[in-house]
């Protein structure tokens, strides 16, 4: 199998349009298999499709790419504040990711609509959802960065994010782990954490409680912000459900009174149609009687 050729297809594949999606990969997989790479062809042939909200996500990797390596570095950026204990940071960045999903999604739904694709309201929540996994989980991250996603992510507030069957190509879990790009502490870095561990020696019980506190409280917050974007997007589900609920109730009851008006047209059309057939029968009769007259006057 050419790993190159692979890669390749797959670049192209998660760049197109949900419907030139099937077709192109087909016509690739075609294409090496003639050239006698049966491996690749089914490789390419196993891609699947994205969904819509998963589309709009590799979307925004390739064309505001620099957006999303903001919201991935807000993500590492939360996450350290988390293991800090540092409340009023946690709190911060908290803020900023909201701000910055909502964006994102604006883009998103832009980006969309220009290649003239509809951006439902459920497809929006998806798009959003796996974003806001993305902050939280470095192997969700690494999902949404690779421009290669397959379906949405979503995140229950416990555990890690479920990315199984996520990408076109599985992610392995120790390179989300341990990033591979780690700059090494300056000496003046170095320095500065020795100071902040000797202060950290010196520091009262009851300032290390209330440090603790505030980052309780702010891991509270962040925990109800979560919550509260999760329920106006439920909110917001069942209103469009109730919307389009009640569109086809009006629907039904306008095809109902159309169809009881073609019943009652067809019973007129079938009562004329008795009618004129009974009165052909009779204009027949007269001109057979009118004809045998004539003949006998004739005769």
């Amino acid at each position: 199998m050419s790993a190159g050729r692979v890669q390749a297809a797959t670049e192209e594949l998660y760049g197109l349009l949900p419907d030139e999606f099937t077709a192109r990969r087909d016509a690739l997989a075609k294409q090496a298999k003639g050239d006698g790479d049966a491996e690749t062809a089914k490789t390419v042939k196993g891609l699947r499709r994205p969904t819509a909200p998963a589309w709009l996500v590799n979307l925004l990797v390739r064309q505001h790419g620099d957006d999303i390596n903001r919201l991935l570095a807000l993500g590492e950026d939360l996450r350290q504040a988390q293991s800090a204990l540092d409340g009023q940071l946690m709190k911060q960045l908290s803020a900023e990711r909201t701000t910055l999903v909502e964006d994102l999604s604006g883009k998103a739904g832009k980006l969309g609509e220009a290649q003239g694709q509809k951006v439902t309201g459920a497809v929006e929540r998806d798009l959003e959802e796996t974003l806001r996994a993305a902050v939280v989980d470095p192997l969700a991250a690494e999902a949404v960065a690779s421009g290669q996603l397959t379906r949405a992510l979503s995140y229950a507030g416990l555990g890690e994010v479920d990315v199984s069957g996520a990408t076109a190509t599985p992610l392995q879990k120790s390179s989300a782990k341990q990033p591979p790009h780690q700059k090494k502490p300056s000496s003046t870095e170095q320095a500065s954490s020795t100071d902040k561990r000797a202060r950290g020696h010196t520091e009262s019980a009851k300032d290390r409680e209330d440090r603790e506190d505030a980052a309780r409280r702010a891991a509270a917050e962040q925990a109800a912000v979560a919550a509260k974007e999760r329920l106006e997007s439920a909110t917001a589900a069942v209103s469009a459900a109730q919307q389009a609920r009640q569109e086809a109730e009006t629907l039904v009851t306008d095809l109902e009174q159309q169809l009881a008006g073609a019943r009652s047209a067809l019973a007129a059309a079938k009562k004329q149609h008795d009618q004129a057939t009974r009165a052909h029968k009779r204009a027949e009769r007269g001109a057979s009687s009118a004809k045998s007259a004539l003949d006998a006057a004739l005769g």
